[in-house]
Order: C-alpha cells, then sequence, then structure tokens
C-alpha cells in the first residue's frame, strides 16, 4: 500500500487547568508561570531550556504529569492533543476541567 501523505497528525500544545487565570500567547509568556512540567527524557525539556525556561520540573511519566496540571500543582505542561483525552480517561479527570493555551511546541 502506498500512502499518499499523513495519515493524522498531532501537535503538541501547552494545557492548563481551566479557570487557571494564566493568559498566554506564547513562549516568552511561559517564562512567567511558577511552574512548567515535563516528561523526563523528552526532547521538549531540551528545546525549553534553549528557549531560556528555567522553571522547568520534570516528571517520569506524562501521566502523573496530567494529575499534577489537574491538581493545580503545576501551572502548564505539553501534551499531544490526541495523547490528551486518552490521558484524562486513564486518570479519570473531567476532558473539560483542563484547556489548551495557543501554545505550540
Amino acid at each position: 500500500m502506498k500512502w499518499v501523505g499523513p495519515i493524522i497528525s498531532s501537535g503538541v500544545y501547552f494545557y492548563q487547568k481551566r479557570n487557571y487565570g494564566l493568559s498566554l500567547a506564547d513562549l516568552e509568556d511561559l517564562k512567567r508561570v511558577r511552574n512548567v512540567v515535563v516528561v523526563l527524557g523528552n526532547d521538549d525539556r531540551t528545546y525549553l531550556d534553549s528557549q531560556g525556561l528555567i522553571n522547568l520540573s520534570t516528571d517520569k511519566y506524562q501521566l502523573q504529569s496530567f494529575k499534577k496540571l489537574n491538581y493545580g500543582r503545576v501551572g502548564v505542561a505539553p501534551m499531544s492533543e490526541l495523547v490528551m483525552p486518552f490521558l484524562a480517561k486513564a486518570a479519570d479527570i473531567d476532558i473539560n476541567s483542563i484547556e489548551r493555551t495557543p501554545i505550540k511546541l
């Protein structure tokens, strides 16, 4: 079988808890967020370090980061827009309690 183009695409966006109160528009805005959590070993950390973010923390698993986001223990977390609903289901968290910011990696 020969594919003509991509079958599916997914962007990685930063997510925050709904009504968390952060007004975010670009990567520069992330510098004023209390805590940005990334998954250990992901390229997100390297890229964000290169952009001058010093407010980064790491988790071993993305599900753990998602739970911290939901409980307000971190400000934002990058996630694939396709993976996010599955994380919400796995964590038994209402997907509507988390919102996507306009910031895309």
